[in-house]
């Protein structure tokens, strides 16, 4: 995940903020709108006036990043494959509209055509494969 904060330079970020803590502290200032600041296993959010609102322990909080790639993983599946079926049910409307064998045999083509090349590539199962290898390390 590579998340840039427009005014955020090397130069602008705390010192420690070099590489993931980089990212954690980009993903802080920007889907949160909070200031953080690292500590030994831990990040420390706090509002912009300087009060804290909420420690987190690091390794918690890169389980939880880790948990919701893998539920968008599979969210991203659903929905192809959602998709899929209604154009199957196109498919069907085609096919019973179809007066000649050869109409139908056309209609079924397509079908066939969709099926063999929108649905595997459009699943992301390397997002889901990604998300399990990362599940599977943060386990260890």
């Amino acid at each position: 995940m590579s998340i840039r904060l427009a005014a955020t330079t090397p130069a602008t970020r705390p010192g420690w903020a070099s590489g993931s803590a980089a990212t954690l502290f980009i993903f802080f200032h920007q889907s949160l709108g909070f200031a953080s600041q690292q500590r030994v296993n831990g990040v420390i959010a706090k509002r912009l006036n300087g009060s804290p609102t909420m420690t987190l322990d690091l390794d918690t909080l890169m389980r939880q990043m880790t948990e919701q790639k893998a539920k968008d993983a599979l969210l991203t599946a659903r929905s192809t494959l959602e998709r899929s079926l209604r154009e199957l049910d196109q498919y069907i409307e085609r096919l019973d509209t179809a007066e000649t064998p050869q109409d139908k045999s056309q209609v079924m083509n397509w079908a066939l055509n969709a099926l063999a090349c929108n649905i595997t590539p459009n699943l992301r199962l390397d997002l889901i494969a990604n998300a399990q290898a990362e599940l599977a390390s943060v386990a260890k």
